[in-house]
């Protein structure tokens, strides 16, 4: 037969090293106000260099309709981030 092996206690040190990481795992990197106004940011950054660089080959209206395109597609990568993560940390 197997020898049993005992399993050790945990120490309390360990335990609130635990409880630290867990708790940093579930604080936000950063705060909601300063992401919004990053997204919004780049949003806008990236909807200007997008007209800038379209404007003479495609005019005003397509490279302003590209340029909210692009903008629109910066906040969808966002909210679906936002969302699979809301679903996977529950």
């Amino acid at each position: 037969m197997a020898k049993k092996s005992k399993r050790k206690t945990p120490k309390p040190a360990n335990d609130k090293q635990d409880e630290e990481i867990v708790k940093a795992m579930n604080e936000p990197w950063i705060a909601l106000r300063s992401g919004m106004t990053f997204i919004v940011l780049l949003g806008l950054g990236f909807a200007a260099f997008m007209i800038w660089q379209l404007y003479p080959t495609e005019g005003v209206w397509r490279a302003l309709m590209w340029g909210a395109v692009s903008a629109v597609a910066i906040w969808l990568v966002f909210f679906l981030a936002l969302g699979f993560n809301k679903l996977v940390r529950r």
